[in-house]
């Protein structure tokens, strides 16, 4: 079983994977927005009441816009992964694009 939900400035997503090496059966990567979270016994064989019965667990999970990506965690403890993903505050505040000046040639 997977949960997502936002926790203070953080979305968060806790997944039910018990009974793994996480170093060797769990991958969580993100490619631009998508969040790839992939579990599974090397063995095959499923563990009974969670989402690996059938011996794999795939989400591919679109990250909230703000997401600060390159500040995301992903933590294992007692058969629970959790993923925290910050989000920048996005409050509102504007960013200034600076304008550079060049010399423009006209043609001919």
């Amino acid at each position: 079983m997977a949960e997502e939900f936002r926790d203070d400035n953080k979305f968060m997503i806790r997944a039910d994977v018990p009974g793994l090496e996480p170093e060797k059966e769990i991958s969580v990567s993100i490619t631009s927005d998508i969040l790839h979270v992939r579990a599974g016994r090397l063995d095959g064989v499923g563990v009974p009441e969670s989402d690996l019965r059938d011996g794999g667990f795939r989400r591919d999970i679109r990250l909230p816009s703000g997401t600060d990506e390159s500040s995301v965690t992903a933590t294992y403890a007692h058969g629970i992964l959790e993923i925290r993903a910050p989000m920048r505050d996005l409050s509102g505040v504007a960013r200034v694009v600076p304008v550079t000046c060049s010399e423009i040639v006209s043609p001919g």
